[in-house]
């Protein structure tokens, strides 16, 4: 009824020349990353955030091969929105041409020519999209290692020669769910009322263990079995049901018995279920 949940983070990915990332705030970069005020709220408000930390020299460097692997992930925790950066004069993308920026990591399905998809968490890394039906080819997820060239990576047309990224505070919460709290709550009343009852209804001393059998057998001898110590549960009860008394003792079997068999299956039923 405890337990621990991690945040995965949603994240955009946005292109750019090394031009723009040295000089962002020279007329050249507007607009920045693509992005304008009236075309993408949520992609302009990001780009800024980027531009601010950018000149604050916030943003962590990343070299192609260690950018693939910080985003080949599903559950992103650790790593914030990410500048694609290359050394060319402008940026490709094979895109619509409304943004350069991709949001990639979406918890909702989508419909596209009457089918249901759900989107890759970075098939971006592989040249894919993630707001588009999973083409023929495998999933990224599944390529990635093999098939994608740290030295020639070039996921949106252009080759990227590093990457610009958040670090981020990786966000945990301590869970409590309060229907398994009143689950467990009722099982352990229950529990607390039977220990109650044998321990102020039961007068006589029971036989919980080998020990008080034997100390019980010592100080009272049992009639119902004088003469009959190898008697099993069961033929004690065949015996109960025809009244029938054996007139001699019962033979010894050798074939080694279960611990479990001295007790009766709606006992041990109870016992787990309790």
């Amino acid at each position: 009824m405890v337990y621990a949940s991690i945040y995965s983070r949603d994240y955009l990915i946005f292109s750019a020349t090394e031009d723009m990332i040295i000089h962002p705030d020279s007329p050249r970069a507007e607009p920045w990353l693509g992005q304008t005020n009236d075309t993408n709220i949520e992609g302009y408000n990001t780009a800024q955030t980027l531009r601010d930390r950018l000149l604050a020299d916030e943003l962590r460097r990343m070299e192609p091969q260690e950018c693939i692997q910080a985003y080949a992930t599903e559950f992103q925790t650790a790593q914030g929105s990410v500048i694609l950066v290359t050394k060319g004069d402008s940026v490709e993308t094979s895109l619509d041409s409304e943004t350069v920026l991709e949001s990639i990591f979406s918890q909702y399905q989508y419909s596209l020519n009457g089918k249901k998809c759900k989107p890759h968490a970075f098939e971006w890394i592989c040249g894919g999209s993630g707001s588009k039906c999973p083409t023929t080819r495998e999933p990224c997820e599944r390529i990635w290692q093999t098939d994608v060239d740290a030295n020639d990576w070039s996921p949106r047309g252009s080759k990227v020669d590093y990457c610009l990224s958040e670090d981020l505070e990786a966000l945990c919460r301590l869970q409590f769910d309060k229907r398994l709290a009143y689950v467990v709550i009722a099982f352990n009343a229950v529990k607390v009322l039977v220990l109650a009852y044998i321990f102020l209804g039961v007068r006589e001393k029971p036989l919980l263990t080998v020990g008080d059998a034997v100390a019980s057998f010592m100080r009272k001898t049992d009639l119902s079995t004088a003469g009959r110590c190898l008697i099993s549960r069961r033929s004690d009860q065949v015996m109960k049901w025809q009244n029938w008394i054996p007139s001699k003792g019962q033979p010894y079997d050798p074939r080694p018995k279960r611990w479990r068999q001295s007790v009766g299956g709606g006992r041990w039923c109870i016992t787990m279920i309790m």
